[in-house]
């Protein structure tokens, strides 16, 4: 896992398996954006994907960004979808 201090206001979830060709470009997309200073980070969600997903994100992403980049790697696919619909539901 890649840490930063969870110090933002708003998280900007990425979750993903076995798209490592749409990856950068959606990460990209998010860092281009004009957010508030200190108030933002991004949480990779990398569900169990065998495409070199969380490489990418270490090796791209590890340090400098504009907004902090956490990653986090789930050994079971289909964990972060169980959990957006239970945070969804309350």
């Amino acid at each position: 896992m890649l840490n930063h201090p969870v110090t933002a206001t708003y998280t900007v979830c990425i979750c993903t398996h076995n798209r490592i060709s749409f990856l950068k470009a959606t990460i990209d997309a998010v860092l281009e954006q004009e957010l508030p200073s200190g108030r933002v980070d991004i949480l990779v969600v990398d569900s169990a994907s065998s495409d070199g997903t969380f490489e990418l994100v270490s090796s791209c992403y590890g340090q400098g960004t504009p907004i902090p980049i956490r990653c986090v790697r789930e050994e079971q696919s289909g964990l972060s979808r169980k959990i957006y619909c239970d945070v969804r539901r309350g």
